[in-house]
């Protein structure tokens, strides 16, 4: 009981640093926001990444492996010390606007409630595609393209680098050349057509090096990109939208794995395939984030240019 307590008490404090942290430094960074999410994963990805050799270095050292927990801990309050001197970013607070016509109003909020509903979808597809490989890459790698125990295990370690390298190349792309919108459904193309391909060629080597394409393009900080889009679309709510993506993205969590072990019972590889239909829907759905983010620029520019 205590054990379940605390993991949902852990829970709980995670959604409310993310809550806090997404939106704090899209405020502290306003000209790159998408930047800054990105390197949020860089620093996931990179815990990641050391937290299994941490613990492998505690169990080398007979020591009790909960340390790992006081050092987390111990970080964040460090962090938290450090936060307490800091300013918030300065809000220019809400503009009243004065009321032109009742339709135009209508409209905009019909228009607010139709990006609502798509970026809350793609925040539990996005979510629930790299959280299904990163359960069960190593599984199929075993079961179905025939690795052994100890090169399936390495999967894992080859996704983690292709996360690690898209954050690096992410990171200055959407600061200087590239729209958000662009890389968004670049990356969930990306990430389909790799799925497809280690569904229909279950070879070693294929899926080794589309295990390394497959945490490029769907761990690499494709959620942050459709949360800082989400963010944009709704400028005055930014931890209200930050807490609808990541709710959604916590109800992946939660159901993908009672999926998953209904498919598991037919067949591993019906797993990919579920997971591959899941990418589609998302590349889907990013072309749809696409056209709207376009749609609204043209109509802020059309508005603009009336007003002139």
């Amino acid at each position: 009981c205590v054990a379940y307590a605390c993991g949902f008490l852990a829970g709980m404090a995670n959604s409310f640093l993310d809550a806090g942290t997404y939106p704090s430094l899209m405020e502290a960074f306003p000209r790159s926001p998408s930047t800054a999410n990105i390197l949020i994963k860089a620093f996931v990805s990179g815990g990641q990444f050391l937290l299994p050799i941490i613990i492998s270095l505690l169990v080398w050292a007979n020591m009790w492996f909960g340390w790992s927990f006081l050092l987390a801990g111990a970080i964040m309050l460090i962090n938290a010390l450090f936060l307490l001197r800091c300013p918030f970013p300065p809000y220019p607070g809400r503009i009243l606007k004065p009321k032109i016509s009742q339709a135009p109003v209508a409209g905009a909020h019909h228009c607010s409630l139709i990006d609502l509903i798509s970026y809350t979808l793609y925040g539990y597809i996005s979510m629930a595609t790299f959280y299904l490989i990163s359960q069960w890459l190593a599984q199929y790698g075993q079961f179905v393209a025939g690795m052994s125990y100890t090169q399936s295990i390495k999967l894992l370690s080859i996704y983690t680098c292709g996360s690690l390298l898209c954050v690096f190349i992410t990171a200055p792309l959407v600061r200087k050349t590239i729209r958000s919108t662009t890389l968004l459904m670049f990356y969930t193309f990306i990430s389909f057509i790799a799925l497809l391909t280690v569904c229909l060629h279950p070879q070693v080597y294929v899926v080794m090096i589309f295990a390394f394409v497959i945490g490029f393009s769907s761990a690499g900080g494709v959620v942050q990109i459709g949360l800082t889009l989400m963010a944009a679309r709704f400028p005055r709510e930014k931890g209200k939208a930050t807490g609808i993506y990541y709710s959604a993205g916590s109800i992946a969590t939660f159901t993908i794995p009672l999926i998953t072990a209904r498919i598991s019972e037919m067949s591993i590889a019906h797993i990919m395939w579920f997971d591959t239909g899941i990418a589609a829907a998302g590349f889907l759905l990013a072309l749809f984030i696409g056209y709207r983010s376009r749609a609204e620029s043209q109509h802020h520019a059309e508005a603009a240019s009336t007003a002139q």
